[in-house]
């Protein structure tokens, strides 16, 4: 997290999975960031939407795995809802060559 300026304020790594890409991020009400992307265990062959929320000083908050059995899932974009939830989009390859948005 920067300041207005560029300035660090502090720096977090969340690596509880063999990789992660987060594609993007929200802030909500309550300064909290909600990040969405896909993550790999190390157990599985197949990509993962996950979404994380952490707090403004950058504590995980709660983190969420959505996983479709023999599929790879990818997470693209979150946003705010008026009900104070998140919706996030992304992409499910159901078999190869075939994706569905």
């Amino acid at each position: 997290k920067t300041n207005s300026q560029g300035d660090t304020l502090w720096t977090k790594t969340y690596n509880n999975y063999e990789f992660n890409i987060f594609r993007d991020v929200v802030c909500d009400n309550n300064g909290d960031y909600v990040i969405t992307g896909d993550v790999i265990d190390i157990n599985s062959d197949c990509s993962d939407l996950c979404i994380i929320k952490i707090s403004a000083s950058g504590e995980i908050i709660f983190t969420q795995i959505f996983d479709v059995a023999n599929a790879e899932e990818e997470g693209y974009c979150i946003t705010n809802t008026d009900d104070g939830g998140y919706i996030a989009t992304g992409l499910t390859v159901v078999e190869e060559g075939m994706a569905v948005i």
